[in-house]
This record gives C-alpha cells, sequence and structure tokens, in this order.
C-alpha cells in the first residue's frame, strides 16, 4: 500500500526531469537560425586594437619555415588577416582574401595568422588547401599571444602593419560590410597606402 503512495510522485518526477533534460538540451544546442546567426559577423573599424605590435617576433608558418618581422621589409604594406578554423565567418572570408591577393600592387602583401592552428595544424592545413590559400599563413606562440592576442575582441580581425611591423590605420574586426568583400579589403590597402 505504501508503495503505491509514492508511485504517482516518483512518476510526476520523472517527467519533469526529463522535461528540465530536454529544456537543457534545447537552450544548449543553438537552432539553424540562431548558428546563422552566430555565424554572422559584421565589419566593425576601431582602434581597441592598437596596442598590437609585431616590430619584433620569430614564430614559424603553418610549412614549418621561421618567419620574422623581416616579412614586412619589402612591402609598404601588409594585411594581416587574423582568424581561427573554428570561426565560421573567418573561413567564408578566406577566398575573398586569397583573391584580393592575386590583385595587389606590387608594395603590398597579405599574410594571416590562424589563432589555433598550433593545436589544430592538420585542420589549419586542410582549410588552407580547400581554400586555395597562396599567402603565408603563421602559426602563433607565446610571443605573438602577448603582442598581438591579447588586444584582440573578435575573429575575424585584419589589420595593417607597415615595413617595421607597426599598425598603420584602424583594424577591421569582422568581415567587410560589401558586396565584394575582396574589392573592400583590396580599397583597405590602398587607403593604408596613403597614410
Amino acid at each position: 500500500m505504501k508503495n503505491k503512495k509514492w508511485m504517482p510522485i516518483l512518476l510526476s518526477m520523472s517527467v519533469l526531469s526529463s522535461m528540465g533534460i530536454s529544456y537543457a538540451a534545447q537552450a544548449e544546442a543553438p537552432t539553424g537560425e540562431q548558428e546563422q546567426k552566430n555565424d554572422q559577423t559584421s565589419e566593425i573599424t576601431g582602434t581597441e586594437t592598437s596596442g598590437i605590435d609585431l616590430s619584433s617576433f620569430e614564430i614559424v608558418d603553418l610549412n614549418g619555415d621561421t618567419v620574422t618581422q623581416d616579412i614586412f621589409k619589402d612591402y609598404d604594406i601588409t594585411m594581416i588577416n587574423i582568424w581561427a578554423t573554428w570561426c565560421g565567418p573567418c573561413r567564408s572570408e578566406l577566398p575573398e582574401i586569397q583573391a584580393a591577393y592575386e590583385k595587389l600592387p606590387e608594395n603590398a602583401n597579405i599574410i594571416s595568422i590562424c589563432h589555433d592552428a598550433a593545436d589544430d595544424t592538420e585542420i589549419a592545413n586542410a582549410i588552407v588547401e580547400k581554400m586555395g590559400m597562396e599567402f603565408a599563413v603563421l602559426v602563433p606562440n607565446e610571443e605573438l599571444d602577448q603582442s598581438v592576442f591579447t588586444y584582440l575582441t573578435a575573429f575575424p580581425t585584419t589589420v595593417f602593419v607597415d615595413k617595421e611591423g607597426h599598425m598603420v590605420g584602424d583594424a577591421v574586426i569582422g568581415v567587410p560590410a560589401a558586396d565584394d568583400v575582396t574589392q573592400a579589403y583590396l580599397d583597405y590597402i590602398d587607403a593604408a597606402l596613403e597614410r
């Protein structure tokens, strides 16, 4: 008899518990619409990144070659796109950046830094190959963490530096809000060259 009293209570608790688990799962797993919203990054220009300093560093690229600040010395302006393998907007703009790279004036260059390339080298290499990226992709180290990543607020972020690795103008945070992303980056490069 006593067990029968508890049955409705236990059944109710079981139903409520499963509802709570289901609700929690829905809250954690974004819907298609939420995923799409999270993947949209609009362009912002600003000076939050003004502390970035690339005037002295030594790291490697995805090919394992050593790279220093000398990568900038032959160009008046170098555009540096900072991205991550898990970032949808970052990946979506990489073909546009490659297209800009192919149209650069002789005194400009493009390179990139893949934030998680040290941990996800295979994934980074697969993305580079799939996107047909021909420009250098640098693998950050502790030195770059301090001189670059402490100043970032979002991925992707694109900065422009002179021959000495000093920032020129504002950073572009997010994907340029333009119909033609390739041309938008070429316009940013032209503006940086005029400074």
